[in-house]
Parts: structure tokens; C-alpha cells; sequence
């Protein structure tokens, strides 16, 4: 009883604290609200907006560029071995790594007596074949016209007449001029040629040496006609011209910005196994005293396309690292497109508009991180800004 009697004298003062804290806690939150609103009251009407540079673009026609990076490589690379056996006793000096050679140019000459031996061997046996072969002509005719004299009718044999004879001869004679071909084809493989302006990349042999037939010598690649090997997609190739076979290929390097043309020569008609790629292939030859083209040069080739109708071109600084575009609605509030790239051509890319398209587009450009769908921002014409990226973020600042 005494406990009871304690704790009723004691609840009261407990609950009076309890009411007071909810109280407190009641003017706290008011007062958090009316400090909320005095904020929001004294805030500028009108919000700084990001400054944004736009472009506008419309729906054109265009005749596309399908741009690829290809390598460019010789159009001959030759492994020349020996024909013959033989001592080498003759070396240019110009046979060095590096070195460039002119078409016809002698590389090395080996020992010939031998061969020129034989060549005397086959002449002289060539024009005993063809005394032979003359003499028996003669005197097949002579057998003729006695035959004929003697109004015997048809001879009995063929040999009255000496045609197997004739035959025979007229057979040696050709042996020995075959003969006679061979060996001054054996005498001429003992000067080795280059057989196109080339450039030395290995050489295998030294001076002195004693090389056989079928030994590798010397190792050139040409220095003045080319060709690309372009690997397209099957979009690519539906992009491409109609008439493409007929039409030229521009080539540009990205680093100097000098431009070559080559003729385009044929496709491949197959499918690569690691890629799924076909090829498409280029020749040229080098197109001046110093042309500046090298082998393993890496070039941006563009070929014929194709004219599309209704497409945007917009600058490639309008393209995010995400691969998208913002766009500005008629609020000035930015909505975020996927586009379907089709080509690129300098520095634009050229892209389907989205379906249901305005007139005219605006491109927001140097997209940044902080956009969202959504956001409004305050546009300015590209022309009113230097198009530097710095400058443009430095104008909107921080995107609250």
C-alpha cells in the first residue's frame, strides 16, 4: 500500500514533463517551417539557370562518306632465291637494309663461266640441228620431184620420200632451240635483279659466299604502288554507293591531314571467320617525287555512300562519352536521345532524328556530367559563345 501510494504521488510530476517536451518539440518544428519559408521568400524570383551553347539543325538530304581506318601495305613483298648454283662474285653495294632500289637494278652476280659454257654448247648444237634440218628438207624435195619422174604411182614406203627423215630432223631442230632458251635462261639467272622499285628489308646472303638453287638471297617490298585492305560491316556495305566499283576512295592521314586517292578494285566474297567482316580492296601508286606514303601508314579511308534522306548532321562535341545527345525542348528543358549513327563525316556525325520530329532540332553541346532529364537551362546560341568547352563551363558554372 505504501508503494501504491508512492507512485501516485509520483506519476504527476512525470507526465507534466512529458507534456512539455511534446510541446517543445511541436514550436521547434513550427519554427524550423517559418525559418523554411523565410528562406524560400527571400530567394530571387528568377533562378540562375545553366548556361548551355546550343546548335540547330534541320532535316537534310546527304550523300554519306563511309569513313574506316585502314593500313596501308605494299603491293608486292617478294622472298627472291636463287635459280641456279653458283659463287657469288658480284655484290652492290646498295644491297643494305633500307636501302631502296630501282626496278632492273643489279643486286648479285654469281659465277657464269658454267653457264655460258653450256649456252655455247646449245648454240653449237642448234646449228648443227639446223644444217641437218635444212638438209633434209633439200633432199626430201629432190626425192619428191625424182619420184614424181619416174611415174611409178604411190611409193611403197614413206621413207622414198624421206618425210620420217624430215620429221626426225625437223624435231631435233626444235629440241635444240629449246635447249638453246634454257641455257640462256640458266645464264640469265645468274644476275639477280630486283624486279620493282623496292626497298631492301633483309638481306641473307654476304659477299664470297657459295649459294645453291632455292636459297632465300634477299628480301624486298615495294616502295611505289600500294594497296588497303578495308573491313566493312554489312551496314557499311549497304551504305555504300551504288556505282562504287567505278568511283575512287579518298585517303587522308588523321595526323597531317594529307589526302591521296586510290582505286577501288574489287570485294571480297567471303565472310572473315574471327570477324564477320568482308573486305574491300584498294591499290594505288605513290603520287609524287614524295608522295609521303610509307607501308604500315594508318590511314582514314572514305568511300562512296550512298544519298540519304532526312537526317541530321550534328557536331561530334554533341555526342556524349555514353552515346547520346541532349536536346532542348520548347521549355528549354533537356531531353536525352540515342541516336542511330550512320556515318561520320569530319567533325559531325550524321544520325537518324527521332520519330515525330519538329522542323528543327537544338543540339545542346559539350554535354555535361551533371544533365538530367528534365533540367532547365538557359540556351545560347553557338555563334554568341567561341565554341570553347572551358569558356562554356565556366558560363554555367555549377549545375545546382
Amino acid at each position: 500500500m505504501k508503494l501504491t501510494g508512492w507512485l501516485k504521488q509520483r506519476a504527476w510530476p512525470i507526465g507534466i514533463v512529458t507534456l512539455v517536451l511534446c510541446v517543445m518539440l511541436v514550436v521547434l518544428d513550427e519554427v524550423e517551417k517559418h525559418q523554411l519559408q523565410v528562406r524560400q521568400q527571400a530567394r530571387p524570383t528568377g533562378a540562375v539557370l545553366p548556361v548551355v551553347s546550343v546548335t540547330q539543325v534541320k532535316p537534310r538530304q546527304l550523300t554519306l562518306d563511309v569513313k574506316v581506318l585502314a593500313r596501308l601495305k605494299p603491293r608486292y613483298q617478294s622472298l627472291i632465291s636463287s635459280q641456279v648454283d653458283g659463287h657469288i662474285v658480284g655484290f652492290s653495294e646498295r644491297l643494305q637494309e633500307g636501302v631502296v632500289v630501282e626496278a632492273g637494278e643489279a643486286l648479285l652476280q654469281l659465277d657464269d663461266s658454267e653457264y655460258q659454257a653450256q649456252l655455247d654448247q646449245a648454240k653449237m648444237e642448234h646449228a648443227q640441228a639446223q644444217v641437218a634440218f635444212l638438209t633434209e628438207q633439200r633432199m626430201a624435195r629432190q626425192a619428191s620431184r625424182d619420184w614424181q619422174r619416174s611415174n611409178q604411182g604411190q611409193p611403197d614406203s614413206p621413207l622414198v620420200l624421206r618425210q620420217p627423215q624430215l620429221e626426225a630432223a625437223k624435231m631435233t631442230e626444235q629440241a635444240a632451240r629449246t635447249n638453246l632458251k634454257r641455257a640462256e635462261t640458266l645464264l640469265s639467272y645468274t644476275r639477280i635483279e630486283s624486279p620493282y622499285r623496292a626497298v631492301v628489308l633483309k638481306r641473307h646472303v654476304n659477299p664470297g659466299e657459295m649459294v645453291g638453287s632455292g636459297q632465300a638471297l634477299v628480301e624486298i617490298m615495294s616502295v611505289d604502288e600500294f594497296e588497303l585492305v578495308v573491313a566493312l560491316n554489312d551496314k557499311q556495305w549497304q551504305l555504300l554507293a551504288d556505282d562504287w566499283q567505278h568511283r575512287q576512295a579518298r585517303l587522308r592521314d588523321p595526323i597531317s591531314g594529307q589526302v591521296w586517292q586510290a582505286g577501288i578494285r574489287n570485294a571480297g566474297y567471303f565472310y572473315d571467320n574471327d570477324t564477320q567482316l568482308r573486305n574491300l580492296y584498294l591499290s594505288m601508286a605513290n603520287q609524287g617525287a614524295d608522295g609521303g606514303l610509307l607501308p604500315g601508314r594508318l590511314l582514314e579511308v572514305s568511300l562512296p555512300g550512298q544519298q540519304v534522306q532526312d537526317v541530321l548532321q550534328i557536331p561530334e562535341s554533341a555526342y556524349t562519352r555514353d552515346a547520346h545527345i541532349w536536346l532542348l525542348g520548347q521549355d528549354n528543358r533537356l531531353e536525352k536521345m540515342t541516336p542511330e549513327i550512320l556515318a561520320v563525316m569530319d567533325d559531325s556525325l550524321v544520325v537518324r532524328p527521332p520519330s515525330q520530329s519538329p522542323g528543327t532540332f537544338r543540339i545542346a553541346l559539350f554535354p555535361q556530367s551533371q544533365f538530367t532529364v528534365g533540367l532547365k537551362v538557359n540556351p545560347t546560341e553557338q555563334d554568341s559563345l567561341n565554341g570553347n568547352a572551358a569558356q562554356v563551363a565556366a558560363l554555367s558554372g555549377a549545375i545546382q
